[in-house]
């Protein structure tokens, strides 16, 4: 494509987006390098600001326009609400991402979230310390990831806090179905699918390609993964 053409289809993209122009603006002049932000590297559809703090950063050499997309319309099923996003951390791009309409980020004070290259999230995640996702990984709508418990718990003879938080590692091209809860202490192979309704929440030692579900979730099955080049 010439240089011509796509600086085009880049001008048409943007057009999509220029009810919330001035909050693009800020975002990416606000978080990245003077370098990268006159790219335009993320884009914002129907942000929700709670909190803007912390740092932002694309951890890849090839910073693009629009590489990163944020309260795309893609789940016509679901509210149309754009992106809520509420940091007070670190949230760290290996790569391209999506974030579908509905869906949020919520990081505390020295949490980080690390997100995979071509990340795919229509839920919402909540990070208190540490969220890892691999690359290629699937969070669909109505779903939740979170390290913590965000209420903890006393302990009656000591009077001791129980712990309360745990890091979350999500491998490489994993599919998280819709409605899955995934919380503090989930550790997950590669190639590793979730099916609807499931809660994650240990470190799962099955062999890559497993397919796993339940509340507990368990393994069902194996010989499967999400090709989403072949879906």
């Amino acid at each position: 494509m010439s240089k011509v053409r796509k600086a085009y289809h880049g001008l048409q993209r943007l057009l999509k987006f220029s009810p919330w122009i001035l909050k693009i603006l800020y975002f990416n002049f606000h978080y990245f390098p003077f370098k990268q932000a006159v790219k335009l590297p993320v884009l914002l559809r129907k942000p929700h600001f709670i909190k803007l703090k912390g740092k932002v950063i694309i951890d890849n050499p090839k910073v693009r326009f629009g590489m990163i997309t944020m309260g795309k319309l893609v789940n016509t099923c679901n509210p149309d609400s754009g992106i809520i996003l509420d940091l007070d951390g670190m949230l760290i791009f290996k790569g391209e991402a999506i974030f579908a309409n509905n869906s949020a980020i919520m990081i505390q004070d020295d949490g980080i979230i690390t997100l995979g290259s071509h990340m795919d999230c229509a839920g919402q995640i909540k990070c208190a310390k540490r969220i890892e996702f691999g690359d290629d990984c699937v969070l669909a709508y109505n779903s939740m990831v979170m390290d913590s418990d965000w209420h903890a718990l006393t302990d009656v003879v000591s009077g001791k806090l129980v712990k309360k938080t745990a890091p979350v590692k999500i491998g490489n091209n994993n599919f998280i179905s819709f409605n899955c809860l995934v919380t503090k202490g989930t550790v997950t192979p590669d190639f590793c699918t979730f099916t609807y309704n499931s809660h994650l929440c240990k470190k799962y030692d099955v062999e890559p390609y497993s397919l796993l579900g339940g509340n507990p979730c368990r393994l069902l099955d194996e010989g499967y993964y999400y090709d989403r080049n072949n879906n």
